[in-house]
């Protein structure tokens, strides 16, 4: 939270409609937080768009390459697999 403050918050150059950092975070499309407010924030998004697909990328404000990859093999293995067995699609099986 602390790394991407200055980012969210209104840095300079920055165009955000967030006058605080946490408003950045319950109203925008940041993933931040524990991996059960990801985990809600993406079912939220779901049950809003009902959407197959959802682009994630990691912004490396302040973070070093190793703190990039521990955030991504933390998504992938505690934020994954509960969204994936929530919010089920067939986008990658087979054609029958």
């Amino acid at each position: 939270r602390q790394n991407f403050k200055p980012h969210l918050a209104g840095k300079a150059g920055y165009n955000t409609p967030f006058a605080t950092i946490e408003d950045a975070i319950a109203e925008g499309p940041q993933l931040i937080g524990s991996p059960q407010q990801v985990i809600d924030k993406l079912l939220g998004f779901h049950a809003s768009y009902r959407h197959d697909l959802q682009s994630i990328s990691v912004d490396g404000f302040g973070l070093e390459r190793g703190e990039q990859i521990e955030l991504l093999q933390r998504f992938a293995e505690e934020v994954l697999p509960v969204v994936r067995r929530e919010a089920p699609t067939t986008l990658w099986e087979e054609g029958g």
